[in-house]
């Protein structure tokens, strides 16, 4: 695990490494930007960042939700952003 962390969520604070977030999805498409803020001085800028999104589901909210993962939709996503 890295020492120093150079992402974060939430401008004012640089401890902020986990965002979670509950969105009631309908029929239509869905998109959502999340920024990722990184101090001015950065001492690695050649290694990426690494991000993990984990993906769940609770039961429907409303009516007009629609279920958008079954058992075997993967529910974890990693990238690298160089």
């Amino acid at each position: 695990m890295r020492g120093i962390n150079r992402g974060f969520f939430v401008q004012s604070d640089s401890s902020s490494r986990t965002l979670q977030q509950f969105v009631l999805l309908d029929s239509g498409i869905s998109c959502f930007g999340f920024p990722i803020f990184m101090k001015r001085c950065t001492t690695d800028t050649v290694s990426p960042l690494k991000i993990q999104i984990n993906f769940s589901q609770t039961e429907m909210f409303s009516e007009s939700s629609m279920a958008i993962l079954d058992i075997h939709s993967r529910t974890k996503e990693y990238v690298e952003v160089s």
